[in-house]
């Protein structure tokens, strides 16, 4: 008979410790969401009479995408790459990424 109640005893920490251990891992994992951080790339293209002109329409493509997507461009992202290639006379393109962390 004690050994019975014993090995209930005892069975009954183990439900009682499986039923803590899970509350303390959420809550861990409540404080390590709060951490975590979304970073997404968005890039953008445009024309222009002048490289520099190309690239900053670029860039607010760009951060028009970022925009749409939620992100604040001039507060939560970084402009990564800009470019722009000559085809023509008076005519370029250009290119640009930029990356948003929230």
């Amino acid at each position: 008979m004690h050994k019975l109640i014993k090995r209930g005893l005892v069975v009954a920490a183990f439900v009682g410790a499986g039923a803590v251990v899970p509350a303390i891992q959420v809550g861990v994992a409540t404080a390590n969401a709060a951490v975590i951080q979304e970073t997404r790339t968005f890039s953008g293209w445009d024309f222009g009479n002048s490289p520099n002109e190309a690239k900053n329409k670029a860039v607010k493509d760009a951060q028009r995408q970022a925009a749409v997507a939620g992100y604040i461009p001039p507060a939560q992202c970084v402009t990564t790459f800009t470019d722009s290639s000559r085809w023509g006379p008076g005519y370029y393109y250009g290119t640009a990424v930029i990356s948003c962390t929230r």
